[in-house]
């Protein structure tokens, strides 16, 4: 699992009894694609300003729990916590590539 991953796996807060029922393999799976589509999101130039993107990836968050039957009262808790870490870590981080990009030296992870 990549930095931000475990990130977003400690946010679906794996020792609560309840999503602990999900089990371990469930609980990497949602938090490998949480951290995908928040990334993917958080390309968009200034996406911490703009309400609508920020909605838009909460939703995102929201439906990727239901969707791996995730606690439904456990739920704001773990998008409040994903998109806490999604503000202060992915903005740096998406500025960091743009700076890599505009000096060419900017490598894709394989995965």
């Amino acid at each position: 699992m990549t930095h931000d991953e475990i990130a977003f796996y400690k946010a679906l807060n794996p020792n609560d009894s309840e999503v602990k029922d999900l089990g371990e393999d469930t609980l990497r799976k949602i938090a490998r694609e949480i951290a995908d589509k928040v990334r993917e999101n958080a390309s968009i130039i200034d996406w911490t300003k703009k309400e609508s993107v920020r909605a838009r990836m909460m939703v995102m968050v929201r439906r990727t729990l239901k969707q791996h039957e995730y606690p439904e009262g456990k739920q704001q808790r773990a998008v409040n916590m994903v998109m806490k870490y999604a503000v202060n870590n992915l903005a740096d981080m998406r500025d960091i590539r743009e700076q890599k990009a505009e000096a060419g030296t900017l490598q894709e992870p394989d995965r």
